[in-house]
């Protein structure tokens, strides 16, 4: 009898593997498996689960004593079994006969037999509910998605009016229009609300023109120490008798 279904628990799993090595683990299911599918202990063909497990006969043989010496497969007259599948194959085969016999008796009870009157205590309803998400909701995940600014992207009349409320002339808010949308055209940065990313560029704004003045005063410092440097090194001196010369051309 050909099993389709047999019930698997990933906690017990979990017990029964723990300690073992990756690839010890990956050739113990892989037995499992090809015994769950046959219904039967299987024959030891090195090849074939050195094939399936995906490691090297030699290693396959060390697993397969390692698993042999842990009790997790027994090994009789070249067939490979484990105690568990076995079990959970009877199970399943109960089962099996259990459903084909409820079938020859008649299976489940017909609508006719729906108006007879139901045992005290009887829950009728159903316990679960399959909520789904609403086609609107849907769709408004879907115009939230991020996106890349466009060519042509203009300042909309409200973030025009929120650069002004924060003190910012005409002539600076289309300068910085202008530099927000060169710098993400460049950068092809994502967002899904472009309403939003000016505000957020706008509020920097301080932030940046200070960093940018901070530079340019490093530079500026940089330079005087450095020219301060080069005038010292190139202005004359006297050397010993009274002669001078000087660094420089």
């Amino acid at each position: 009898m050909k099993i389709r279904h047999v019930d698997f628990s990933p906690d017990e799993f979990l017990i029964g593997v723990a300690g073992m090595k990756a690839d010890e683990i990956g050739v113990y299911w892989v037995i499992c498996s090809l015994i769950y599918s046959t219904g039967a202990p299987i024959a030891r063909e090195d090849q074939r689960l050195t094939r399936l497990a995906g490691c090297h006969w030699r290693r396959l043989e060390a697993i397969l004593g390692t698993l042999m010496a842990g009790g997790k497969v027994v090994q009789d007259h070249g067939m490979i079994g484990v105690t568990r599948c076995s079990r959970e194959l009877q199970r399943a085969v109960t089962r099996t006969e259990q459903a084909r016999h409820n079938g020859l008796m008649g299976g489940r009870p017909s609508s006719e037999n729906s108006d007879l009157q139901k045992p005290d205590g009887l829950q009728t309803k159903k316990l679960t509910t399959n909520y789904q998400l609403s086609t609107t909701s849907i769709e408004g995940a879907r115009k939230r998605a991020r996106t890349k600014i466009s060519l042509d992207w203009k300042l909309s009349e409200s973030g025009k009016n929120y650069a002004t409320s924060r003190g910012w002339s005409v002539e600076q808010i289309d300068r910085e229009a202008e530099a927000f949308r060169d710098r993400n055209l460049k950068t092809g940065t994502l967002y899904a609300d472009w309403e939003a990313a000016w505000r957020t560029w706008v509020q920097n704004a301080p932030k940046f023109a200070g960093n940018q003045r901070t530079q340019q005063q490093s530079a500026a410092s940089l330079y005087a120490s450095e020219r301060a440097a080069l005038d010292a090194w190139l202005k004359p001196s006297r050397i010993p008798g009274g002669a001078w010369f000087g660094h420089g051309p």
